[in-house]
């Protein structure tokens, strides 16, 4: 009852199409094949049997023979069986024993999935000894039995060359691209040694054996359209799903070459075109790239020899002209750069240096107007107040004072001008808190109280006693009317 229940649950939960190669076998085995427990009930009952012909049926007979004719003991004693072939008996059961058992054991070593004809005969033994058995030819019997077990024993001793030969078997159909045959043989050698690793591996590759061959094969078609770059890619890919595909190892090595070899003669060209064009620097990395691709290419090392050379000639004009004009473009940063980079070609020039110190001069008197303009709010502070005058004045006095510096200057001044302009700034507290203002007036207590103050931020603090200090920050906005500030301490210690 339970193995039909077994074979049910079997059925149900795996389709037709989606059982495995061992599955099918199991299948076929068990249709054509006794199983241990009915091998078991025939014993039993056979021994039953022997018991009572050897035992039981003489005593019988003897009891008997009193009383019947000599004919009909005559008759009588031709069917008790041969005493030759009854001794077969426990001969046939041992093996029929031993034989139920070297199956199961080979079924472990996956024999289902490498016996193929062999196995069938084994079965084909079995049921002839089976059959012979139950007829009571036990000698018949006894012989297939054996016959079977010889051959069980026979496969046994293949094994390790039936391993050997599925994993030869399986790479060489991976290496010609036959995905089934692979699997196959690496299944077999599974079934046998289901920890083997040379066949984990093989059954890994065997199965993305397509992807691999697809992204070959493109890789293969795009090298010879001549898109190296996207062959190299297509190889890499496909090894990255299997780093020991040979092909795709070959074409990657080959594409690789090709690509370097096209990228030489590319840099080279380019590099060219850039020299001609006097961009010395785009020269000089695309032939430095050449010479990378190609170490001690004798064309490279002449392009860059020709490059210094016609460098050194008329970049000193172009990057000098290049610094006047930002110069007058008030790029200051990218002047410098420009004679920064003559000054690497020729430290000795005199006019250049002296450009360099005015253009950094101008970068620096560029930052501290920007610094000075963004602290606006703290021209209250007289110290402060006196930078950004002094500063003004020196901008002022620039002899070539260009666009944006002009706004520069006009923003500041402008500044300076709203920050010298007091704002009447109304006060609020409770007539208990004593109210500073730092850096301006301690004020006392009051109720309200209007202060004049420059624009810009500032900090006040309320004190009382048995009460926390109250400290505020607020700003004086230059372009607000009425501005209140309210300072009270009520919050007891």
């Amino acid at each position: 009852m339970n193995e039909s229940v077994d074979q049910k649950n079997t059925d149900t939960s795996v389709q037709p199409e989606e059982k495995t190669l061992y599955q099918q076998k199991l299948e076929k085995e068990r249709s054509n094949s006794i199983s241990i427990r009915k091998g078991g009930g025939i014993l039993v009952g056979l021994s039953l049997l022997l018991v009572i012909v050897i035992f039981v049926l003489p005593l019988l007979v003897q009891e008997d023979k009193k009383d019947l004719p000599i004919q009909t003991i005559e008759e009588e004693t031709i069917l008790i069986l041969n005493q030759e072939i009854l001794a077969q008996k426990p001969i046939a059961e041992a093996l029929l024993s031993e034989l139920l058992i070297k199956i199961e054991s080979l079924k472990l070593q996956g024999i289902l999935f490498w016996g193929m004809g062999k196995w069938e005969d084994v079965l084909i033994m079995q049921q002839e000894g089976d059959s012979a058995f139950i007829q009571q030819q036990y000698d018949v019997s006894a012989e297939r039995y054996r016959e079977a077990l010889q051959l069980l024993s026979d496969m046994e001793i293949s094994i390790p060359d039936v391993l050997k030969n599925a994993l030869e078997s399986g790479q060489t159909s991976i290496l010609n691209g036959n995905k089934d045959d692979a699997i196959a043989s690496f299944e077999i050698a599974l079934a046998i040694d289901g920890n083997n690793l040379d066949a984990k591996q093989g059954l890994d590759r065997a199965l993305k054996l397509d992807q691999v061959l697809a992204r070959t094969q493109r890789g293969k078609t795009e090298f010879e359209l001549g898109s190296y770059k996207l062959a190299i890619e297509l190889f890499q890919d496909a090894l990255s799903i299997d780093p020991n595909w040979e092909p795709a190892i070959n074409g990657l090595n080959q594409a690789k070459k090709s690509y370097a070899d096209n990228l030489f003669q590319e840099s080279l060209s380019k590099g060219y075109r850039s020299l001609n064009d006097e961009s010395f620097d785009d020269a000089k990395i695309l032939f430095e790239q050449a010479l990378s691709i190609r170490p001690n290419s004798k064309e490279a090392l002449q392009a860059l020899d020709e490059l210094n050379l016609k460098r050194i000639a008329s970049l000193t004009k172009s990057l000098k002209y290049k610094g006047l004009i930002a110069e007058v473009n008030e790029e200051w940063n990218q002047a410098k750069g420009f004679y920064e980079e003559i000054l690497v070609i020729d430290p000795n020039l005199e006019e250049i240096k002296e450009s360099l110190n005015r253009v950094e001069s101008r970068i620096l008197l560029d930052a501290e107007m920007t610094s000075i303009i963004a602290r606006s709010d703290a021209y209250n502070d007289n110290k402060v107040l006196g930078q950004a005058q002094a500063l003004l004045g020196t901008a002022k006095s620039i002899e070539r004072i260009g666009p944006k510096l002009e706004q520069s200057i006009q923003k500041l001044d402008s500044l300076i001008r709203i920050a010298l302009i007091p704002i009447d700034v109304i006060f609020e507290s409770d007539q208990l808190t004593e109210v500073t203002i730092f850096k301006v007036d301690q004020m006392g207590t009051f109720q309200q109280k209007i202060v004049s103050l420059r624009p810009g931020i500032y900090t006040a603090r309320g004190s009382r006693k048995g009460f926390k200090d109250e400290t505020i920050r607020f700003r004086v906005d230059p372009n607000k009317q009425n501005q209140r500030v309210r300072i009270i301490c009520n919050k007891k210690i």
